[in-house]
């Protein structure tokens, strides 16, 4: 990943999804809310553990 992806978090329930090397919001991000991205959705990372904690949290993710 590179800057600023990188300093985005996951979540299984994002609020972005990365498009052509940027993220994207797919819905109204607060203000103050932290801004986090689907990281299976991320073609160069390898699966992991979930640990996001969110009511649609995947547990073990594989990423493609």
């Amino acid at each position: 990943m590179q800057k600023p992806e990188r300093y985005i978090n996951h979540s299984c329930d994002s609020n972005t999804v990365p498009k052509n090397n940027c993220d994207v919001a797919i819905r109204k991000i607060e203000k103050g809310e932290e801004i986090t991205s689907d990281y299976s959705k991320i073609e160069s990372l390898d699966d992991f553990k979930c640990k996001c904690e969110s009511k649609n949290c995947k547990l073990n993710l594989k990423c493609f």
